[in-house]
Parts: structure tokens; sequence; C-alpha cells
């Protein structure tokens, strides 16, 4: 957060001035801002908001946030299940895939360019449309595709279920 946005955070009172107190002692924030809010109006508290809100929105403003799960190597390491997929006609493969604790479908990042929203997976004995795909990070580098898969009823995808049994 810049400076100037941890300011208005500051003098609006969204933080409270003991906490304020506590972060520059821990030197998380600059020594010279304010400790806390003043007594404010409505209206300047209004006027905060607009302040802020101007701030967000610049892009630099707003970092990227990288989710990180420190379990799921240990848990895609350990399953014995596979992901298999038909991106493109013609293209099906198989990987290990573990199913996380929200529901979310979890392969290696290194198949990236083989997944898309859309298209369909077969995973432990069921069909899914992937609806959504996200990065998992370790550190810095991407290392896991989290998909929000849909279960498609009655799927008829008998090449996915030939490529799953081998």
């Amino acid at each position: 957060m810049s400076k100037k946005l941890t300011q208005k955070v500051i003098e609006a009172g969204i933080i409270p001035a003991h906490a304020v107190k506590l972060l520059k002692h821990w030197r998380c924030v600059d020594e010279d801002l304010p400790d806390g809010a003043a007594e404010v109006t409505q209206q300047q508290l209004l006027e905060f908001v607009d302040e802020i809100a101007e701030l967000l929105e610049v892009e630099s403003e707003i970092p990227e946030i990288r989710e990180t799960d420190l379990t799921l190597r240990k848990q895609l390491e350990h399953s014995d299940k596979r992901c298999t997929a038909e991106n493109i006609p013609d293209d099906v493969f198989s990987c290990p895939a573990v199913m996380d604790a929200a529901g979310y479908l979890v392969i290696s990042w290194v198949h990236s360019d083989r997944i898309y929203v859309g298209c369909f997976v077969h995973y432990d004995g069921k069909c899914y449309r992937i609806q959504e795909i996200s990065l998992v990070y370790s550190g810095e580098e991407p290392e896991f595709l989290r998909m929000v898969v849909e279960e498609v009823e009655d799927a008829e995808v008998p090449r996915l279920l030939e490529a799953d049994k081998k």
C-alpha cells in the first residue's frame, strides 16, 4: 500500500490509533504518518471514501494477489487419481489430479496449455465441465491450476472414458 493510501486509511479512522502506533513501532508504516484519526464529520468521512476509492483505482496501487496453498503439492504427489481431458479433437491426455477440500479440481500448472474453460474432464468416475481456472503459486512461480468444475449429468464423452481406463 502506498504512503498516500496508508495515510488516507489512517486519517479516515479505519485503522485504530493503538494499531497505528504498533505498526510504527514495528516499522511497517512510516513514522511521519498520523497516529490516528482526529474527530471527523460524516462529510469528511465521505470525502475520505472518495479519495481512497480514487487511489485504489490507480492500477499500481492494487497489488496482484497470488494465491498459495502449501498442502496441494503433497496432496497431488500422493494422489492415485487422474484427470483425463479432451482439449481439442484428437488430443486426449491424462495427468495426476486431486479434488481439494473446497471442491476445486487441481492439476499441475505444466498442463496449462492443454486445459481451458469449457473443456470436459473426467475425474474419479465423473465427467465435469471446467467453469473457471485460476493459478496457485509456489513463491513467485505458478505451480497448479485450480479449476471450478460443474458435474455434467449423463455425460457421453466416450473418448475420455476410454483414455481414463488406460
